[in-house]
């Protein structure tokens, strides 16, 4: 009888964290009952932001969505979950099947693909059994630990610079410790990166790393996120629910964009932020260079990216012309390592040589010399309004018009299309699903 008791407790399966997206919401409904009954928590989304912001601010074992709903669609939350969340188990679901669509979701990661027949709920319900029972060995096994220690530990931030190793150091000497820390710098330069790398190098490193991006949230919503609230507490309040805060306790909470992108010390000047709050959490600060800053990392982050984009888009590129690498060298990066990475990657889709050539690079990259670089006119300046610019939106945009204009020219003949575009069709076809087309 003893023996009969621990073989029945072996096999219990581990409780998962469920994330349902659908515009129907009477699916969403039957399908949170149905999943709670089994002894899951489960949290459902409306459309592809509202899930995203939940994606953003909590870890889910498994995401179920359905591929076409307004607003976006479930391979591009495929595309971001994986992304953010790798290890999450991503279901995609439809009513109207199709092989395309089937082929693009599993390329893209998708775990699994299910239609909307007369026993998909059961489907589903396997599906969320086998994932769930695997939950369970795998966290026994320290895998989910080891996992994120190779994704997202010191091995992920690449530099070799005086000030980056400057930072490895910091962030060896700070991660035994319990104090707050207060991580500074430009958009794209890898603060989350440093964030991850202090919570996986200290003790709390098989505790949760849970990230908020607090400028995607009003301030109601805001203080709702971070602290929680009970039933009943405002309409819409329908279970207690507890906030990030207590869901990463032993663990790190990662706050991004707390000063909403600003110099905190010109915010307090100003009146624009809490000198309080400011001493409260920059007990450790820690600033993280500009890319123009340490422009000795330039060549091996962009050859480290150069290795990633070439296996990915399965091209013969071998190097960077010397005279491309100048170029990237010389070349100030207002986006930092993430418009490297977006740079790189659209030379490797254009380049149809060996090497990387000048000829392939942005023209605000190729444009630009020692001999110009002190003296771009005003005209240049009069490109950016004073309150800036989404420069990955702006430039997926342009990617996504030019594609879609070589299109219709083409009359949808995709080859044709990539001809019109001076790029390969291996390269058109890395592109086109990119943007979903």
């Amino acid at each position: 009888m003893q023996a009969t008791k621990v073989a029945a407790k072996e096999t219990k399966k581990e409780a998962a964290h469920i994330l349902v997206v659908d515009d129907e919401r009477s699916l969403c409904e039957l399908l949170e009952i149905t999943f709670r009954k089994d002894g899951h928590r489960v949290e459902v989304a409306s459309g592809v932001e509202a899930a995203r912001r939940k994606l953003e601010g909590a870890l889910f074992d498994i995401v179920i969505s359905d591929i076409r709903m307004p607003g976006g669609t479930g391979l591009e939350l495929l595309r971001f979950t994986k992304e953010i969340a790798p290890d999450s188990f991503f279901l995609l679901m439809t009513a109207l099947p199709d092989l395309d669509t089937a082929v693009d979701a599993l390329n893209s990661g998708a775990d699994r693909f299910v239609i909307k027949d007369h026993n998909y709920v059961e489907q589903l319900r396997r599906a969320v059994g086998e994932v769930s029972e695997s939950l369970k060995w795998k966290k026994e096994a320290g895998y989910l630990r080891r996992e994120l220690r190779r994704l997202t530990g010191l091995d992920n931030i690449i530099g070799q610079s005086p000030k980056m190793k400057a930072i490895f150091d910091m962030i060896q000497t700070v991660a035994p410790q319990n104090s707050r820390v207060l991580i500074t710098g430009e958009s794209g330069t890898g603060k989350e990166l440093v964030a991850r790398a202090i919570h996986e190098n200290s003790a709390r490193s098989q505790t949760p790393f849970i990230t908020i991006n607090c400028g995607a949230f009003p301030e109601t919503l805001l203080e709702s996120e971070l602290f929680g609230y009970m039933k009943g507490a405002f309409t819409g309040a329908n279970e207690n629910r507890r906030g990030l805060f207590q869901a990463a306790h032993g663990g790190t909470l990662f706050m991004d964009e707390i000063g909403t992108n600003k110099d905190l010390e010109k915010a307090i000047a100003a009146g624009e932020f809490r000198e309080d709050l400011f001493y409260r959490l920059s007990v450790i600060p820690i600033h993280v260079p500009s890319l123009r800053e340490r422009r000795d990392d330039i060549p091996l982050l962009a050859r480290h990216f150069l290795e990633q984009f070439r296996k990915s888009m399965e091209k013969p590129i071998q190097g960077i012309a010397p005279e491309a690498m100048s170029r990237l060298e010389t070349y100030d990066w207002p986006g930092n390592v993430r418009e490297l990475e977006n740079t790189i990657e659209r030379a490797v889709a254009l380049e149809s040589g060996t090497e990387i050539s000048a000829r392939v690079l942005p023209d605000r990259v190729s444009d630009v010399n020692p001999a110009v670089s002190a003296s771009l006119g005003q005209a240049d300046a009069n490109l950016i309004p004073e309150e800036g610019i989404n420069f990955e939106q702006v430039v997926a945009e342009t990617e996504r018009r030019y594609l879609m204009a070589a299109l219709a020219k083409a009359d949808g003949v995709r080859t044709q299309a990539s001809e019109l575009l001076k790029i390969s069709y291996r390269s058109f076809r890395h592109f086109a699903k990119k943007h979903n087309l």
